[in-house]
């Protein structure tokens, strides 16, 4: 009787160790590597819907934008009304246009520093 208790003990304890090492991988490792994925992919979908919101602004107003804030509210409503040009990681959405007419949206991705390899950028006329 006693024998049977000591390798029901062991059982639970391995069982609730192998639990216990399951949830700490997932927070660890899992989970960051899918927050990360999730706020890639919606810093995507920002950069894409204002990309949208430019040709649309210009091709209806017949005018080259000059500042994001024209969008609003017409050409694009921002998920946060405080911050609607910011990515996932609180950094701004940059707008720029070069002489060529090539324009740039940019953001600076969850290191917050400018030409490293997590920037995210697009190019578009």
């Amino acid at each position: 009787m006693n024998k049977k208790k000591v390798l029901l003990g062991l059982v639970v304890t391995g069982l609730v160790s192998m639990c216990v090492g399951l949830v700490v991988f997932y927070l660890f490792v899992v989970y960051p590597g899918m927050r990360k994925m999730i706020d890639e992919s919606i810093t995507f979908r920002r950069v894409i819907e204002i990309q949208n919101a430019v040709v649309f602004f210009e091709m209806d107003e017949g005018k080259e934008i000059t500042d994001l804030h024209e969008l609003i509210p017409r050409y694009y409503q921002a998920a946060d009304e405080n911050a609607p040009f910011e990515d996932a990681w609180g950094n701004q959405i940059e707008f720029t246009r070069n002489e060529d007419g090539y324009k740039y949206l940019s953001c600076l991705g969850p290191d917050g520093v400018t030409e490293t390899g997590d920037d995210i950028s697009l190019i578009f006329r």
